[in-house]
């Protein structure tokens, strides 16, 4: 409402860049060791290969082979884990150094109480005051006056209050807060100013029903500013003074002053109410036209995607980095460069003569040539070792296959629409289970920040059991999802094992009858063979396995898409022939003209205000009255555009208010909210969050407030 959204969009912004440069920072060191971990081998072989060459020491395939497996071990453990561990160990300092002590706000506090006393504390702002029966319940319900407010809510006292209780209004919100505290049913109370929220007619009630009435024995503490009631404690504390009623009369200054501003007040108000003949009444108060924000759905439900994931997440994801364009371009080239190069060099290595001072030249005469630099060495350990660490892609293989032993199409076809048909089957249980896993996962993180704001209401009421159930059913409800999902994939592992393996048995078959039908097949040709087969069913699970778990991982960027198409406000700004004049609002003359206003888009949900027509001339002092719920604060985010406008029109000095941007509304009006709202920072970035006024002018506006 007071289009601050331009200030806070800009932190933000600043805020994320700085994230976005650490982020980077840390993707880069994690290149470099990606980059240290895959050519380790590479560079190690070749420095071996240089100082052996230089010694003369002869060498071949074999220790190769033998030196790269050795090397990747070292590798797993040396590269690999010793970076898990560094990142582990910073994580754990990081989070070690985020636990702070608190300084205490009250110092030195002494006083007796005993059973019956009813003992208010007054002061300055910031001075420190901070099985189930029916019976019970009903009794504290009529004391805190809610059973009206039951009445109407769509679920009674079962109506869920959302987070925070958005759902109930301010007044709503400090009345469920004591009629929490009365079915307690405690011996000691600690009350801490509960009447400021409510009017003075529900104050009045509050005070003689529940505090009077129902805390009549037990002891009672009141942090309070409604002086007005202090003739009914048996001690009052000031901060730094403590007797009854009659002794700080006669001692105190500031209580004696206390006193006579609010009988004075009192005063005005009864003779300002006198002069008056009548109240006309209002549609907006009756109570058969009232509907309280609680009217709505207690909370919006999230929504599960069905089916599998559209084609236009995948298409939004790559346009939100490059143009899609490029991006497959990019993809498709990269593909075919890297299977291509691939292909031909481990053909090559495969096809080399059997004879060791053959291979022994080529090397020499490569390492002249300074040809090492190319992918010959690197793809030589895919040969020995990446095969199997899923490195490389599935067409690599299988054309490989085929084209040293067509006969192989074969079975490696019947293999891959079996492990097709089951990675459809595959695909859909895993992908609706983390779905299920991330609706699961919002309630946790939901209870955990509602824990931490009010731990110390969970405290003071050792409610701690309850909470630490609450968490632990949410957490199951997660963990039950988490597991299915884990269950899947290992089902999955032992289907695509069992499909492997009966594919070797085809391929080994093949080959042997190959080899004995005089076929020309070598020796390297088998061996080939075999052992790009045994990759092969490696490698499509892992493509199959990948590609699931690229859909699966896509349904996060659904939900994200999700929130982007929600409905979204009015444009905050209009074309200039459209803005209103820089001068307007300059009389104030309001005019509601059947006004009807919901908090939802939906055409069927409840009407907050019905039908109000109304005229507020230039200057005028207009007071709305209501019980609490009755639509007073509604009443007033409309002027600020604020709902759903379900009819009728808004006039502010004849120009209807529908017709301009947000910002011009929301810019020329002022509000001071019913839930005043700080934000994180200092006060003067609180008070003048675009910084246009000067140290004196938020000086000035200080001392105002007595601030």
């Amino acid at each position: 409402m007071s289009c601050w959204e331009s200030t806070f969009d800009n932190k933000i912004r600043r805020v994320r860049k700085c994230e976005i440069i650490q982020c980077a920072i840390r993707l880069l060191i994690d290149c470099f060791q990606l980059f240290f971990s895959h050519t380790y081998i590479a560079v190690t072989l070749l420095m071996m290969y240089a100082t052996m060459w230089s010694l003369n020491i002869r060498f071949d395939t074999r220790f190769f082979a033998l030196a790269t497996c050795m090397l990747s071990y070292m590798r797993l453990s040396v590269i690999d884990f010793f970076n898990l561990a560094v990142r582990s160990l910073a994580q754990y300092m990081a989070a070690k150094q985020r636990i702070q002590d608190g300084p205490f706000s009250l110092k030195n506090i002494t006083f007796n109480a005993r059973p019956g006393d009813l003992i208010c504390i007054i002061g300055p702002v910031g001075a420190g005051k901070v099985e189930y029966d029916h019976k019970l319940f009903q009794r504290v319900i009529h004391a805190t006056a809610l059973d009206s407010d039951f009445a109407q809510l769509p679920y009674g006292a079962n109506t869920l209050v959302g987070d925070q209780g958005v759902m109930l209004s301010g007044g709503q919100k400090a009345r469920v807060n004591l009629a929490r505290a009365l079915y307690r049913d405690a011996d000691i109370y600690l009350l801490d100013d509960p009447l400021s929220a409510v009017d003075v007619k529900v104050s009045k009630h509050l005070f003689e029903k529940s505090i009077k009435s129902c805390l009549g024995h037990n002891i009672c503490f009141l942090a309070t500013h409604q002086v007005q009631f202090l003739r009914y404690a048996t001690t009052i504390i000031i901060l730094d003074n403590m007797g009854t009623y009659a002794q700080l009369l006669d001692s105190s200054s500031l209580f004696a002053s206390l006193l006579k501003e609010t009988h004075q007040q009192q005063q005005n108000q009864s003779a300002n109410l006198e002069k008056q003949s009548s109240i006309e009444d209002s549609n907006l108060i009756e109570k058969q036209d009232t509907e309280t924000i609680s009217s709505l759905p207690p909370t919006n439900i999230e929504m599960k995607q069905e089916g599998t994931i559209k084609w236009r997440v995948y298409v939004s994801y790559l346009q939100a980095s490059v143009s899609l364009p490029i991006a497959l371009l990019l993809i498709v080239l990269l593909f075919f460069a890297q299977q291509t190069t691939a292909l031909f060099s481990t053909w090559w290595l495969a096809k080399l003569n059997d004879d060791e001072s053959y291979r022994y030249q080529i090397f020499k005469n490569c390492t002249t040539m300074n040809i090492h630099k190319s992918n010959t060495m690197r793809l030589m350990n895919d040969y020995e070792w990446k095969e199997h660490r899923n490195r490389e892609f599935y067409t690599y293989c299988l054309t490989l296959v085929c084209w040293l032993n067509p006969w192989s199409l074969i079975p490696a076809v019947m293999a891959g629409s079996v492990m097709i048909l089951l990675r459809n089957c595959f695909s859909r249980c895993s992908r609706d289970l983390k779905r299920l896993e991330s609706l699961t996962r919002s309630p946790i993180y939901s209870h955990l920040t509602s824990t931490i704001q009010g731990l110390k209401v969970i405290r003071s009421y050792r409610a701690e059991a309850m909470c630490l159930a609450e968490f632990h059913s949410h957490l199951d409800n997660n963990i039950r999802a988490e597991y299915l999902h884990t269950t899947v994939n290992q089902w999955a592992t032992i289907r695509f094992d069992w499909i492997a393996l009966i594919f070797i048995t085809c391929i080994t078959f093949l080959v042997v009858i190959v080899r004995i039908a005089q076929y020309h097949f070598t020796v390297a040709d088998i061996a080939l063979t075999l052992s790009f087969s045994l990759n092969l069913t490696g490698l499509l699970q892992w493509m199959i396995r990948q590609s699931v778990e690229v859909e699966t991982q896509m349904t996060a960027v659904e939900r994200v898409l999700e929130y982007c198409s929600l409905e979204q406000e009015p444009f905050t700004q209009v074309s200039f022939n459209c803005c209103p004049p820089i001068n307007w609002p300059s009389h104030g003359r309001i005019i509601f003209d059947n006004v009807s206003m919901s908090h939802s888009t939906d055409e069927h949900s409840p009407l907050v205000l019905q039908n109000i027509s109304m005229t507020i001339d230039a200057g005028e002092k207009v007071g709305i009255v209501g019980r609490t719920g009755a639509g007073k604060t509604s009443f007033i985010q409309t002027l600020f555009r604020i709902g759903t406008l379900i009819n009728g029109r808004i006039i502010i000095d004849n120009i209807d208010i529908a017709s301009v941007g947000l910002n011009d509304v929301r810019h020329r009006i002022s509000i001071i909210p019913q839930d005043p709202v700080l934000f994180i920072g200092t006060i003067r970035s609180n008070l003048d969050p675009f910084d246009r006024y000067s140290d004196t002018e938020i000086w000035r506006a200080l001392e105002e407030v007595i601030i």
